[in-house]
């Protein structure tokens, strides 16, 4: 894909690509024929090998501070393994000035997650996240959204 072409990562796990042919002011660079726009939704391996095992995230806070810890419940702590925000896509003609992925520190309890977040402003700034958790065999949840703050 070329012109306004994005990679999406979308809160149940999946990727949608999509974007178009490139399209010029000009005769002498458009390209000639059928002008092409495509949006597929690819869905990674892990997402086949555990779609009725995927750890869930469930109550806990909306809003996180830079700094704290914060717990979430989960039937699923002792198979957990990673804890990540995702910033959402903020794209335009190829690029994404927002695109983060933030580890976080994670400690498990007994039906419960507590995530770290970074008390860094540069790596964590304000503004909506998907907290994703991944378990031993690489196995994502869903997002949950949260804010930080």
């Amino acid at each position: 894909r070329n012109y306004h072409s994005e990679a999406l990562l979308l809160p149940d796990g999946r990727v949608a690509t999509f974007g178009s042919d490139s399209l010029y002011g000009d005769k002498d660079n458009t390209k000639l024929g059928k002008f092409e726009q495509r949006m597929e939704v690819y869905t990674p391996p892990a997402l086949h090998r555990g779609k009725d095992r995927r750890p869930v995230i469930g109550e806990g806070p909306e809003t996180v501070e830079r700094g704290a810890t914060v717990t979430f419940e989960t039937a699923d702590a002792d198979r957990i393994a990673t804890a990540r925000l995702m910033r959402p896509s903020a794209v335009t003609h190829t690029t994404d000035v927002e695109q983060r992925s933030i580890e976080l520190g994670l400690k498990k309890g007994s039906g419960e997650v507590s995530v770290s977040v970074p008390d860094d402003a540069t790596l964590v700034p304000p503004g909506w996240y998907m907290l994703f958790v991944t378990d031993t065999d690489g196995i994502p949840s869903e997002a949950k959204w949260v804010k930080a703050s």
